[in-house]
């Protein structure tokens, strides 16, 4: 029975892959990336429990697989009208604003690197694994700069604006202008101010991230940029990859020194437990937190307004209402689980359809004309970024004001659009098929 519960969410979303792939024409692109990352963490499941290996504190049970399975399979229809083939061209609409974001990004991601070297370099200093137990004092030293350290933490977690811009300035319509190319560059080495933020607090996420993040990206952009271009961007995130590899590997190492169970299973628990986990959590729930854990900036607005709330809320007493059941509130269990610590079992649903939903929303120009604009880019962006990252954990958590800053920014786009400041840039193929649909309008 743990075998066939164990195969049971692999069969569904496995199947939702297969189907996506038949109407994308069996193309693989950003939303085919996110549902395989899923496959992936659940084919490392199967081989955990084969293995005997999931480490779980309770067997599997229908009713959590049942609903994380109907969950994610929410999700994904909200990608659903994304087909590669139906982008034809993406619309900038306020190019002004679009340079003027370029241009701050590169600027104050630069900033964040400098910002968070010196921390990065003194986690993986010395013991790395005492280091790692030290995040409290490592926060503190942090939040030390005040408004400044909020500034970089804010950019640092907006990189995906970076590379975005990047392939943006390799686009043929974009990169007649001087030092396009070069630009680009500069863009995409600045974009690992995230790398560096993250290995400041001696994490390993933001290599993770980042390398998922530039490949969701590129697999969007790549119809739009030439194919020498993409050569040459490849080399270079390579590369990236690959230095941030070295601090990755030694966190890793010592991150796992001391386990019971060997190095590679205890890296394949770090990629395919979610399930499990998602399992023990579902089964000791406790109570809704409404927020308090993953919205901590909503949660706060909304006291503020309505009035307070159920009190100051203390994360360590929480963690002990599930640690005493011997289940681990922290582990990954997929952004599912994160949101039914939040919302619960029944609100939990509503939470994830409303993202679909705007997921869907920021498709409908692809959906009716071909053409992703700037402002529905940026909401995408978002939603796959939860999606996509949730594969783990809801790491939005600690990045609400990233959240709405990008709402905001997408927003101005869309409100300071004009046919005179705008600019469409086409895919190689697309120019004919705008034509036909124009003329069939």
């Amino acid at each position: 029975m743990e075998t066939l519960l164990n195969l049971l969410p692999l069969a569904i979303i496995g199947g939702i892959y297969l189907s996506y792939q038949r109407k994308n024409r069996h193309s693989f692109g950003p939303v085919s990336f996110i549902i395989m990352s899923y496959v992936v963490m659940l084919v490392l499941s199967v081989i955990l429990g084969i293995m005997g290996k999931t480490a779980s504190t309770y067997e599997l049970e229908l009713i959590p697989i049942l609903f994380i399975s109907f969950c994610l399979a929410i999700s994904f229809w909200g990608f659903h009208p994304y087909k590669d083939y139906r982008v034809l061209a993406l619309r900038i609409e306020n190019l002004p604003l679009f340079n003027l974001v370029e241009k701050g990004m590169l600027v104050l991601s630069a900033l964040s690197i400098v910002y968070f070297s010196p921390f990065a370099i003194a986690a993986l200093s010395g013991d790395i694994k005492a280091n790692r137990e030290n995040l409290r004092l490592i926060s503190e030293s942090l939040g030390s700069w005040g408004m400044f350290n909020s500034l970089c933490t804010l950019v640092a977690n907006m990189f995906v604006l970076n590379i975005v811009c990047a392939f943006v300035n390799l686009c043929p319509a974009f990169s007649v202008r001087r030092f396009s190319k070069l630009k680009a560059l500069c863009l995409l080495l600045s974009s690992t101010s995230y790398i560096v933020y993250v290995l400041a607090y001696v994490g390993r996420d933001g290599f993770i991230y980042w390398v998922m993040t530039f490949v969701f990206v590129y697999l969007l952009f790549k119809d739009f940029i030439a194919i020498e271009s993409r050569m040459v961007i490849r080399r270079l995130a390579f590369l990236i990859g690959l230095l941030a590899f070295v601090p990755f590997s030694a966190i890793t190492y010592h991150r796992f020194s001391d386990a019971e169970e060997e190095m590679l299973v205890s890296v394949l628990q770090y990629g395919g437990m979610q399930i499990h986990h998602f399992n023990d959590q579902f089964l000791a729930f406790s109570e809704p937190q409404w927020g308090r854990i993953n919205f901590p900036v909503v949660y706060d607005l909304s006291t503020n307004v309505f009035g307070d709330g159920p009190g100051e809320f203390d994360r360590y007493e929480w963690f002990r209402l599930y640690t005493v059941l011997d289940v681990i509130p922290w582990m990954f269990s997929t952004w599912v689980g994160a949101l039914v610590f939040d919302f619960g079992y029944y609100v939990t649903p509503l939470v994830i359809l409303l993202i679909a939903v705007m997921s869907r929303l920021s498709l409908r120009g692809i959906a009716t004309e071909g053409v992703l604009s700037i402002s529905q880019l940026l909401i995408l962006l978002i939603c796959a970024q939860v999606v996509l990252y949730g594969v783990f954990y809801f790491r939005q958590y600690s990045t609400n004001y990233y959240l709405l800053v990008m709402m905001v920014l997408s927003g101005m786009f869309h409100l300071g659009s004009s046919r005179n400041s705008s600019l469409l840039l086409l895919r190689a193929d697309s120019q004919k098929d705008l034509s036909r649909k124009a003329w069939q309008g």
